[in-house]
């Protein structure tokens, strides 16, 4: 609802005296001072003059008086500004018209120089841009320049600097430029940028150019004649047949230089002076490389016997032509005569005592006057040793080792000895080296043969003068065992029958024992071994003979047998008998006590009501065993222990497998409420009497005290989440100490969801529209929304479900009324928390202001002061808007709250109204 007032009034007002000034517009730049003469031209006396100003992009213009405008204004912007001066004149206390006074204030460029200062090389030319960075559009720019040390023509103006300047001396001069930037007729404040020009350095080479041998260092220095100071001086070179040159720096240019080719080379250097990043006139130099000959030896050493004649070939291989040889020798343990040069070197070597010798040459190539690298050639000369032979004959047994040591006396170090030999009727006689002839020999007749041994020393690849020795070699018997080993076990007897096979008459046969972890009797000799031995051990004896036959006085070669005896393992078994629930794996541990290593264990088994026992092997016993009945079944096993083919005395174990029972959940799966209790209902029904049930809990994203045992699972469960956690119980039954088989039900728990509402209250008019959004804050998908509803003095509200509560209530009386919804939230079948929210419904104010206030007329220039206010609610703010008609105004609010304040101001010659529109805030 809206009330209307409308308030008219009338004013005029008289003006005497009139002023014009001497200037009625001005234009000015920024930064300088207005000049507006103030007078009067109407003849009225005692006039004086104040005015106002309004700035537009424009500061330093403020309001006064006096007879003149003289103030100090600046632009702020780009753009040119203004300041608007309205001037009243005023005599006897009566105001003329006002006139305006407009000053135009037209901004003055900036410049900006880039770069702000430069340095750069005598005779390059600046480069410097120049710019405008305040906006002022239009600006151009001239300078001035003052030279110090420096030469080059003026240019003057334009939009950049770009001028040729020389260094007149040999230190840096410089350019300083005054720039000055100009818009219209308006300057902008000057800028300096001083041009720094470096002078050039030259450079001079001493010497100019240079001739080397191949292999030796260049020496160029490099100064500076025309006085620059801090020349610095750089070069890059182009080898020609030469190397070891390279680009570098510096005050001197020493480099060793190798000729490439058989030719004289050059490096060819050009030299450019530097001094404060200015590059001066470059020079050449030429340093001619002439070749030097190479030379290679052939051999590089040698190795030589005393006496023998050296034989080094001697040649130039880089291509140099003409190159000639010589050199000098260093001996030590060496004598020979001495040549000195040539193209070979061959001289005869004798070393003068019993160790090595060495002959140093040192040989050097020439061409010209140019020496190649020498070379070094070592030359070394072994001396020659003898051999002693002790004893000097030798006679053995067929079968036997002989034992001839070599040595040297001449002292020669490091002497080896080599052998070859003759054999009549002997065999085992083989060539061979070493310090000492250890070889078994055999007669291959029954008469007596000889191995003739023909010996050479040798020491660093110099044979010595040889010597012969001969060993006589007499025949001897063989035997044979049959078998040739045995593997008994203990407590049994050998049969071990000996033969000879090599046809030698009248052999006889001994032998000896050594028994380790065996005992028994030892017999000694004859044509057979039969004896009882037994295991003293946990682990395998042994009884090792040594056989030997004999015939005269040469024994033949002796054979061993060796009798392994087995010791027989015994078995353990931990437990010794065992009880297990059916369903379960037996554990019996199968070892054994008595230490025999190796011991396998096999065994046979008889069932009484089981199933799943079978024979086997191995070092335990385990094995899944049923019960097949209610009662107790066993399981008994008849346990051997073997090891190494022996076996040893057995044992019984007897598994008790007593019966377990099932577990049946019901339900077997559930779905609850978070804060709800489970209901599940535990039992057996594989008939074994007296079943106990206990079970764990996995939850994921549930919480809740677990309980753990029971005939029943009832446990309150809550969701710790917003999406639906699970309970996952592992249920046993057991019976005794035997379980039975667990299983698993899993109880979903739904979350709750709750309701927020915005607002949680709200206030409206009557007839107006709720607007309750509903949402859930806890992260519940799928929550939905209902609500009842109790209404006080209030109409339009009823139950119902939805997202946001929207329906249009009506107070019924003239006091506020409620209407509190009760709203429930609920997600998956599960209700949440309800919450109350509670709509205030006030009823719509009236007005009463009398109609007197409604309707008032005033005069211009009159201050209002209308507040509306309402009996039905005091409380009530009001808002209005205005509107005039009628003639035009001043002091007229287009809107407003609360009271109505204006001061309207007719500013036309008829009557004019204001109608101001109010409504209820």
């Amino acid at each position: 609802m809206q009330w209307s007032s409308d308030y008219s009034y009338r004013n005029s007002q008289s003006v005497t005296g009139c002023c014009c000034g001497t200037s009625i517009a001005e234009a000015i730049c920024s930064g300088a001072t207005s000049n507006i003469n103030l007078s009067t031209s109407n003849g009225v006396a005692g006039a004086t003059y104040s005015w106002t100003v309004v700035q537009s992009n424009v500061s330093g213009a403020t309001s006064g008086f006096g007879t003149s405008i003289n103030q100090t204004l600046t632009a702020t912007t780009s753009n040119a500004g203004t300041a608007t001066y309205t001037i009243t004149p005023n005599a006897n206390g009566c105001n003329g018209t006002p006139i305006v006074v407009v000053v135009t204030v037209n901004p003055t460029p900036n410049v900006v120089a880039l770069p702000a200062s430069q340095t750069i090389c005598s005779g390059a030319t600046t480069g410097i841009a120049l710019g405008t960075t305040n906006g002022v559009a239009g600006a151009t720019y001239s300078w001035t320049r003052v030279d110090a040390g420096v030469s080059g023509v003026l240019g003057g103006s334009g939009a950049a600097i770009n001028e040729t300047l020389t260094a007149t001396g040999s230190t840096a001069g410089t350019a300083t430029y005054t720039i000055t930037p100009t818009v219209g007729l308006c300057p902008g404040v000057p800028i300096t940028v001083i041009v720094t020009v470096n002078p050039l350095p030259d450079v001079v080479a001493a010497p100019a150019s240079q001739t080397i041998c191949s292999g030796t260092t260049s020496n160029i220095n490099l100064s500076t004649s025309n006085g620059v100071v801090g020349a610095t001086y750089s070069w890059t070179v182009v080898q020609s047949n030469v190397s070891g040159a390279t680009s570098g720096f510096g005050t001197s240019i020493n480099q060793n230089l190798t000729a490439t080719t058989s030719s004289a080379g050059t490096a060819t250097y050009t030299i450019t002076p530097a001094a404060n990043g200015c590059n001066g006139t470059p020079i050449v130099v030429v340093v001619t490389v002439n070749p030097a000959p190479n030379v290679v030896a052939s051999p590089a050493s040698q190795t030589i016997c005393s006496g023998a004649t050296t034989g080094i070939a001697l040649s130039t291989t880089n291509g140099v032509a003409g190159a000639t040889y010589s050199w000098t020798r260093v001996d030590a343990g060496i004598s020979g005569v001495l040549f000195g040069s040539g193209a070979t070197i061959n001289e005869t070597l004798t070393a003068t005592g019993s160790t090595t010798g060495t002959a140093t040459y040192t040989i050097t190539p020439s061409v010209g006057g140019c020496n190649g690298v020498p070379i070094t050639v070592i030359v070394t000369v072994n001396p020659l040793p003898d051999v002693v032979a002790a004893p000097i004959a030798e006679a053995i047994c067929s079968g036997a080792t002989s034992n001839i040591n070599l040595s040297t006396s001449n002292g020669v170090a490091g002497a080896t000895y080599s052998w070859t030999v003759v054999q009549s009727n002997v065999s085992g006689a083989t060539s061979g080296f070493g310090t000492s002839i250890n070889q078994t020999l055999t007669a291959t007749t029954s008469n007596a043969g000889t191995a003739t041994y023909t010996i050479t020393p040798n020491a660093n690849g110099c044979n010595g003068t040889p010597i012969v020795v001969v060993v006589t070699v007499n025949p001897a018997p063989n035997v044979v065992a049959s078998p040739a080993s045995q593997t008994i076990c203990s407590g049994a007897t050998t049969g071990v029958a000996l033969s000879t096979t090599n046809g030698v008459a009248g052999a006889t046969y001994s032998w000896t024992r050594v028994d380790a972890g065996v005992s028994g009797v030892l017999v000694g000799s004859g044509a057979a071994i039969n004896e009882t031995l037994t295991a003293t051990g946990s682990t395998a004896g042994t009884a090792t003979y040594t056989i030997t036959p004999s015939v005269g006085g040469c024994n033949g070669v002796p054979i061993n047998v060796i009798v392994t005896v087995n010791p027989l393992p015994d078995v353990v078994a931990t437990p010794n008998a065992e009880a297990i629930c059916s369903g379960a794996t037996s554990n019996i541990n199968l070892s054994t006590s008595n230490g025999v290593a190796g011991a396998t264990y096999s065994w046979t088994v008889v069932q009484s009501n089981v199933s799943g026992a079978t024979s086997g092997f191995g070092a335990s016993i385990n094995q899944t065993l049923t019960a097949t009945t209610s009662s107790a079944g066993t399981a008994t096993y008849t346990i051997t222990p073997a090891a190494n083919g022996c076996n040893g005395t057995p044992i019984v174990v007897v598994v008790t497998v007593n019966p377990a029972p099932n577990v049946v959940a019901l339900p077997a799966s559930q779905t609850i409420c978070s804060g709800a209790t489970t209901g599940i209902a535990l039992s057996t029904t594989n008939g074994v009497a007296g079943a106990t049930y206990s079970w764990t809990r996995v939850d994921a994203g549930v919480s809740g005290v677990l309980v753990g045992s029971g005939a029943a699972i009832n446990e309150s469960l809550t969701a710790t989440g917003s999406t639906p956690g699970t309970a996952t119980y592992t249920i046993t039954p057991t019976v005794g100490l035997c379980p039975g088989t667990p299983i698993t039900v899993i109880v979903t728990v739904n979350p709750l969801p709750d309701v927020v509402a915005a607002p949680n209250a709200e206030a409206i008019c009557s007839g107006a529209t709720s607007n309750i959004n509903l949402s859930t804050s806890n992260g519940v998908a799928g929550a939905t929304y209902s609500w009842t509803v109790i209404q006080s003095n209030v109409s339009g509200a009823t139950s119902g479900f939805g997202a946001s509560i929207n329906q249009t209530l009506t107070a019924t009386t003239s006091s506020a009324g409620t209407a509190a919804y009760t709203i429930t939230p609920a997600a998956n079948g599960c209700n949440g928390t309800p919450i109350v929210v509670v709509v205030t419904v006030s009823p719509k104010p009236v007005i009463t202001n009398t109609a007197l206030q409604l309707l008032t007329t005033i005069c211009s220039n009159t201050a209002l002061n209308f507040t509306p206010v309402s009996t039905t609610d005091p409380a009530t703010i009001y808002a209005w808007t205005s509107a005039v008609s009628g003639s035009t105004f001043t002091g007229v609010s287009l809107s407003g709250t609360g009271a109505i304040t204006d001061t309207p101001v007719n500013t036309g010659n008829t009557i004019g109204y204001v109608t101001y529109t109010i409504t209820q805030k």
